[in-house]
């Protein structure tokens, strides 16, 4: 479930649980390729595990995949005092993130049920996960439960509905369609965190512009969630659509129109 509360669509429809969840990604399929994307090697250092340098900690990274993220803030706080852990449901994205890490617990499992005991945490995040669990709610509530007193659980995902210009829509509008099935509104999300007990700031960041080439270069792996749940007409569609209009730009960079919404949730002491 998504939540005990009437979800609403951009167009004000009723969505439920079940439309939430209509479209489901097999991360074993695109593993392989997942990592060809350039983008998703573009990870900052985490504030949240700045706040706790000096100290150091357990983190933890709900939906790891192939472990970019944990990849990198392992190699921003070298020397420091953290304990690195990543959770993802598929076994196939683990192996490639193996590859990359060492010294980092990872486990195949769900975020709707998390494998460690209570208050084990000092710092738990999610990044561009949400959409891919069947019950948010118990993500939430999971979270919580495992982290400390006073500990932040942040979630970090692309936000459709403040990203009316996004490259992906523009070129695929079938896309639109997916995602309003698929992925809570802002608010939905933010609810979803305070009825989980936590205190909640949010905040919204836009994307960088980036090389045209690196656009198109995402569209042909075809490894980005709403591109893989296209039917095979809808994608080629769109490909010609965006190589008719970026192939001549090449290497320059473009608004991609994509925001992003990030919750900082607080667990009180």
């Amino acid at each position: 479930m998504v939540g005990d509360y009437p979800a609403r669509g951009p167009r004000g429809e009723t969505l439920t649980p079940e439309i939430f969840m209509a479209k489901v990604v097999d991360y074993d399929n695109i593993a392989s390729r997942y990592d060809l994307n350039p983008v998703r090697s573009r990870v900052d250092k985490d504030p949240c595990i700045n706040a706790l340098a000096g100290r150091g900690g357990r983190v933890l990274d709900i939906g790891c995949g192939t472990g970019s993220y944990l990849s990198a803030q392992r190699d921003f706080f070298a020397g420091e005092n953290f304990e690195w852990y990543g959770l993802d449901a598929s076994a196939k994205m683990l192996e490639k993130a193996r590859g990359k890490l060492s010294g980092v617990e990872l486990v195949v499992g769900r975020g709707e049920s998390l494998p460690f005991d209570r208050d084990f945490f000092d710092y738990v995040t999610s990044r561009f996960t949400h959409h891919h669990f069947s019950d948010f709610s118990a993500v939430a509530g999971e979270s919580f439960r495992v982290l400390k007193p006073g500990c932040v659980f942040t979630v970090f995902n692309l936000a459709p509905d403040l990203s009316p210009a996004w490259w992906l829509f523009r070129y695929f509008p079938e896309a639109l369609s997916i995602d309003e099935q698929r992925i809570m509104r802002v608010t939905q999300v933010t609810e979803v965190l305070t009825g989980a007990g936590f205190e909640v700031q949010f905040s919204t960041r836009k994307m960088d512009a980036v090389p045209a080439s690196w656009i198109l270069n995402e569209i042909a792996n075809r490894e980005t969630s709403e591109l893989v749940l296209l039917s095979d007409v809808e994608y080629q569609s769109g490909r010609e659509r965006a190589q008719g209009e970026l192939s001549s730009l090449g290497h320059a960079r473009i608004d991609p129109g994509l925001c992003f919404g990030e919750w900082v949730a607080r667990k009180s002491f």
